[in-house]
């Protein structure tokens, strides 16, 4: 009983330590983009969308995490059931993340318009779809690393529940705010003229995307 705590203890105690580590590198992150970056502090509700984005990003990866761990650790993550498992939870979570997206860029428009007491349409495109963006292709790149590091875990005999969680804490803040600075100072540069066209097809696209990805989890006997 020792040695499992001991082993336990040792897998878990590196991934809570980066885990820390991640949320402060966020903190000074977000801390340099507020007082350096003109789009945020043109369109101050940008900042609106970080704790929203952030906290449901990081349960959507850890569930994963937790599904993907169960799945290993009763030996489904191999042969034939392996793609099927993995490609319905992907999918799972990239039609969560899109909807997550939406949910808090309503949010954000809404204190926009309190804020600044008037209805500004290009600001509710940015910020529309800098959300949705930032949270799908945060998705596309944690639900790959947590899909990894689970079948590495459990081929090198580690418990992937161990260390999934503390490492989706750590790399989804920080790569979630990351993009969400990438992609907001992205879209403000595009040009005037195709600033709307642009984000609308975006918008229209990722609501496509989101109905494929929950109508094909939706049927998946996993």
């Amino acid at each position: 009983a020792s040695g499992a705590i001991w082993k336990s203890l040792l897998e878990v105690s590196p991934c809570f330590l980066l885990a820390g580590m991640g949320m402060v590198a966020s903190g000074a992150l977000l801390n340099w983009t507020t007082d350096n970056m003109e789009v945020f502090q043109v369109l101050p509700a940008l900042v609106i969308l970080v704790p929203a984005l952030l906290g449901l990003k990081g349960n959507l990866e850890m569930t994963l995490g937790a599904r993907l761990g169960s799945h290993a650790n009763n030996n489904e993550l191999t042969g034939q059931s392996f793609w099927p498992i993995v490609s319905s939870n992907a999918m799972a979570v990239q039609g969560q993340a899109i909807i997550v997206g939406a949910a808090a860029s309503v949010l954000a428009i809404g204190e926009n318009v309190v804020t600044m007491r008037v209805w500004n349409p290009h600001h509710a495109l940015l910020l529309a779809a800098s959300s949705i963006t930032a949270a799908s292709v945060a998705s596309l790149l944690l639900s790959s690393l947590m899909i990894a590091i689970v079948v590495v875990a459990a081929r090198g005999g580690v418990d992937p529940d161990n260390i999934t969680a503390p490492i989706a804490g750590m790399l989804g803040d920080f790569c979630t705010l990351g993009i969400v600075v990438v992609v907001a100072n992205g879209f403000w540069q595009i040009p005037e003229d195709f600033y709307a066209a642009a984000l609308t097809c975006l918008l229209v696209s990722y609501a496509f995307l989101a109905v494929f990805c929950c109508i094909g989890a939706y049927r998946s006997k996993y």
